[in-house]
């Protein structure tokens, strides 16, 4: 019984740190995609 139980656990920390993964990867991308922006804008701005 409790081998079922470290099992359980383990894949429910292993689905956690894929979240955070997933999360950070999300994050990212926002970033970069307001990076993108900011400077498009601002090039546009300086012509």
């Amino acid at each position: 019984m409790p081998n079922i139980m470290a099992e359980l656990s383990k894949e429910r920390s292993e689905h956690v740190d894929i979240k955070k993964t997933l999360m950070e990867q999300i994050l990212t991308a926002i970033e970069v995609e307001l990076i993108n922006q900011v400077s498009s804008s601002s090039s546009t701005l300086r012509y």
